[in-house]
């Protein structure tokens, strides 16, 4: 049996300064209905050291392991480690606002299996991207909850290139709250919590096979943070591209088998796929991409690197039997229409948060800086709590 409590999950590695302020803004929530778990894999146990006087066991729990593991295997230890019913995993350059422990009560008592709430708020460590003392950005919308079907999830992120699956109907346990006797088939099911490349879409995908609804919350619970370590600053800045054989996330994976339908090059969106594809294949299902799927991802890929354009056309042309200059120039097409369509929508989306209302807050030093400030600013979180208890789930 689990405790009728939250279990915060944070695996770290090597940001010790981060995790620290983390934890720390995390201890002095005043609740004892969450434990914080921290799953640590640095090359030393400073943090240890760091923490030494508070770790009880009971509110913060700390484990160290100094053998290589993958970013999957360290998040798993995480959750193993954990006693919660209900699960949420950060960052440890993110936090949490206090009142998602009283939002899980509320969740547990109407039987909730999942929420995921809206990125309105986010938080830049001083020199995260560029040379800076520190940023908080809070964004205002409506206040409203909703429950979303997951049917479509996987359906729509495939037609739309396996980009952005954040903004899909997917359950979430990185930066959501998931009810852990759901996440538990999972393993029932493949033998772990986590599989593929990168545990927030594997988790996100497979969740949503077993999780028919989840509760869409408007208003921010978690406060994520983008610190120069990060994988957030490394996608900002264009890090996250290259040849496969160098991205970090094979660091603990002995003999990884590469799905032999996606591109065997380094982007966000090949990892994302093929960390996709072992989710939903693990997990009992079929899947193979439709030859336009297929060149929806292969467009994203060009947009985001360019150089990858001749191999992407001609992995497309191997596949389809498309002549290869043909495929070359429908690529590129296609890759500068998507440039073009995700520059009007971001440049929408800084309009639309104008309009609602956006707040930069400079020299916010760390985040329980940033959480302080982003709390006097979001009001809402007692009335959408309230709202949750009246549900009809």
């Amino acid at each position: 049996m689990y405790d009728q409590k939250l279990s915060i999950i944070i695996p770290t590695k090597n940001r010790q300064q981060y995790a620290f302020r983390c934890i720390s803004a995390l201890l002095n929530f005043h609740s004892d209905k969450f434990e914080i778990v921290v799953q640590d894999n640095s090359d030393d146990s400073s943090l240890r050291e760091m923490l030494k006087n508070q770790i009880d066991g009971v509110k913060l729990k700390y484990s160290y392991t100094k053998d290589c593991l993958s970013f999957c295997a360290n998040f798993e230890k995480g959750v193993e480690l954990s006693n919660g019913d209900y699960l949420i995993t950060i960052g440890d350059d993110d936090c949490v606002f206090p009142e998602i422990v009283e939002l899980t009560d509320a969740l547990r008592e109407k039987g909730v299996e999942a929420a995921v709430f809206a990125t309105q708020t986010a938080y830049m460590w001083p020199n995260a991207v560029s040379k800076n003392s520190g940023k908080l950005i809070v964004r205002k919308q409506k206040k409203h909850i909703k429950i979303l079907s997951t049917a479509f999830a996987w359906d729509t992120m495939v037609r739309n290139g396996f980009y952005d699956y954040q903004k899909y109907s997917f359950p979430k346990i990185y930066h959501g709250i998931i009810k852990r006797e759901k996440f538990d088939l999972v393993k029932e099911k493949t033998g772990h919590y986590f599989g593929g490349l990168t545990p927030d879409i594997y988790s996100a995908v497979a969740l949503s096979l077993y999780i028919d609804r989840i509760l869409y919350i408007s208003t921010p619970f978690t406060l994520p943070g983008t610190c120069a370590k990060s994988g957030s600053a490394d996608s900002l800045t264009g890090r996250h591209t290259g040849e496969l054989s160098n991205a970090p996330h094979f660091r603990g994976h002995e003999h990884y088998e590469w799905d032999e339908e996606i591109p065997r090059v380094y982007s966000v969106d090949t990892i994302w796929a093929e960390t996709a594809f072992k989710a939903y294949k693990e997990n009992g299902k079929s899947v193979h991409l439709t030859d336009d799927e297929c060149f929806a991802l292969l467009a994203h890929i060009v947009r985001r690197c360019p150089a990858f354009q001749a191999r992407m056309a001609d992995f497309y042309a191997n596949k389809t039997g498309c002549d290869l200059k043909k495929a070359e120039r429908l690529l590129a097409k296609s890759a500068r229409r998507l440039s073009n369509r995700y520059f009007i929508q971001k440049c929408w989306r800084f309009v639309m948060q104008v309009l609602r209302g956006r707040h930069a807050y400079n020299g916010v030093a760390d985040i329980e800086d940033a959480l302080k400030i982003a709390r006097k600013n979001i009001k809402e979180h007692k009335k959408i709590i309230e709202k949750v208890r009246k549900i009809e789930w």
